[in-house]
């Protein structure tokens, strides 16, 4: 039906977009390449939110009501299609979509209700990570943190405090990408926080310890 059509179309385009919580979209993901696919990413989203019924087509391999439950199942070389990814960068698990499902009636109008908290991907974020593991990249191959700096018109400092970013967890990295950072993180805030180097202590300090 059109309601399930459109329950269908949100959930994908959520999981597509990062911002359902759940599952990660992408395997072991680099934040460089993902950070140049985001247009591809906003550009299906999109097409996806409007009910595209190519690009449903093209992503969607199989949809299963069940009682009080909602399964849809992503194809992996289709979607990988669309996005321009290898097929092999998409998680198994992230495949998969499983939701509350219930129908309410209001008058004649039928609605459906899921439950799912969304939250958008965080740009400056995402934009500012992607810089760190770029130039620690840079730094390592030889090129000193003041001629990055002369670059943007900055100090050392500036590019200290974003390069330490690039030491983030791959786990951390990846829940940020995907908008599943808690609200509270904000860039300011992880700029102006010490990060340990132990990534199980950074889940801790950072407030992930209920996001990972």
């Amino acid at each position: 039906s059109g309601c399930v059509s459109g329950c269908v179309s949100g959930r994908v385009s959520g999981r597509v977009s990062g911002r359902v919580s759940g599952e990660r979209l992408f395997h072991d993901p680099d934040p460089i390449a993902l950070y140049t696919a985001q247009d591809a990413l906003r550009r299906v989203h999109a097409r996806l939110a409007a009910q595209d019924s190519d690009a449903m087509q093209a992503v969607v391999e199989r949809v299963t009501v069940a009682p009080e439950r909602l399964k849809i199942r992503l194809g992996r070389s289709g979607l990988a299609g669309v996005l321009g990814l290898d097929p092999d960068a998409l998680a198994d698990a992230a495949l998969c979509i499983e939701t509350g499902f219930a129908l309410r009636r209001r008058g004649v109008e039928v609605r459906i209700v899921t439950g799912a908290v969304e939250q958008a991907p965080d740009k400056t974020l995402i934009r500012t990570i992607a810089r760190a593991h770029q130039w620690l990249g840079e730094i390592r191959q030889g090129t000193s943190m003041g001629a990055i700096g002369r670059r943007h018109g900055w100090t050392n400092s500036p590019i200290k405090q974003r390069v330490r970013l690039a030491l983030l967890s791959p786990a951390i990295t990846a829940a940020i990408l995907e908008g599943r950072q808690p609200p509270e993180l904000t860039l300011h805030k992880l700029l102006q926080t010490p990060i340990p180097l132990d990534w199980d202590r950074q889940v801790a300090v950072l407030g992930f310890t209920d996001v990972i």
